[in-house]
């Protein structure tokens, strides 16, 4: 687990207080692919109660931050790769909706049938794993320590 980014397993049950609650008619957290795997367990008590929850999964299939932190401090990618299930199909497997989106020009109508339906909802939106994902503010060691990974992922050290 990260100690800096906090994404795996971080996903709170917020959405599901909320909807419960009729605070909100949806709720759309973005999730990361682990996060969204450690936490079935939130879209069959939605089911359960018919709670209008949206999740979008931003599936990258890696640990995209993490994979960041290891070469932030100068240290070659290793165990970020993963292999993800079809989370839309999870997502009708426990009772909701659930699509996969790899088309860009796709996700506004997804997102439209995702918030038209009278129950939780999930789109699995597939992202380009090598994407960078830069951090606020970036120093001059942060580059040195990047290009060091890059170096030893190279060289296999």
């Amino acid at each position: 687990m990260s100690p800096y980014f906090h994404l795996i397993g971080e996903q709170p049950p917020g959405p599901i207080q909320v909807c419960s609650r009729r605070l909100a008619p949806a709720i759309t957290p973005c999730g990361y692919p682990r996060s969204t795997a450690s936490h079935c367990a939130r879209m069959v008590t939605a089911v359960k109660y018919q709670l209008p929850i949206v999740t979008v999964v931003l599936n990258n299939a890696k640990l995209g931050f993490i994979q960041l932190e290891l070469e932030a401090k100068g240290l070659p990618d290793w165990g970020t790769d993963l292999t993800n299930p079809d989370f839309a199909t999870v997502a009708v497997a426990c009772g909701g909706w659930g699509r996969q989106v790899t088309d860009p020009g796709d996700l506004r109508p997804a997102l439209d049938e995702a918030f038209a339906q009278n129950g939780p909802a999930l789109l699995d939106v597939r992202v380009n794993a090598d994407a960078l994902i830069m951090p606020p503010k970036i120093s001059v060691a942060m580059a040195a320590r990047f290009g060091m990974s890059r170096l030893r992922e190279a060289f296999g050290t």
